[in-house]
């Protein structure tokens, strides 16, 4: 191996660290959405179209916020290249993400009805951008 040189990293190392940023950045974004949420309920009342556009903030803004999120997260996490591999995995997670934001909310409302829809929304989105960010790091690697 030449000096200055690194070895490449083990795919399995990847993406254990894109889904650690993942999981992390989801979670930023999730509180931010609750917060937004609560502070529009608490400003608008309990009227209907607060709620309406209170449900609208709290089911996509996660999905929008998170890969913002997830630069700080990745660089955390050590992942390399951070900057191109988050800007890789947007188009990806946002085709995936909007998948399972029709599969959790389109099917009939079968995963609105249960009392883990929370959990089905974040474990959703945050396996969405585990997987763009762990293909878009693998693909950037340094050869």
């Amino acid at each position: 191996m030449n000096p200055g040189t690194h070895p490449r990293p083990r795919p399995a190392a990847v993406a254990a660290r894109a889904s650690l940023a993942a999981l992390a950045s989801y979670a930023l974004a999730f509180l931010a959405a609750a917060g937004i949420t609560a502070l529009m309920l608490a400003a608008d009342g309990p009227e209907a179209d607060a709620n309406i556009g209170a449900g609208l903030v709290y089911l996509g803004l996660p999905f929008v916020l998170a890969p913002a999120a997830a630069w700080p997260a990745a660089r955390i996490a050590g992942l390399a290249r951070p900057l191109a591999t988050v800007a890789a995995a947007l188009p990806l997670h946002l085709v995936l993400s909007g998948a399972a934001l029709w599969v959790v909310t389109g099917t009939d409302g079968a995963f609105a009805a249960t009392p883990a829809f929370d959990a089905v929304l974040f474990g959703s989105g945050a396996l969405s951008l585990a997987v763009s960010l762990t293909a878009a790091a693998l693909l950037l690697r340094r050869r």
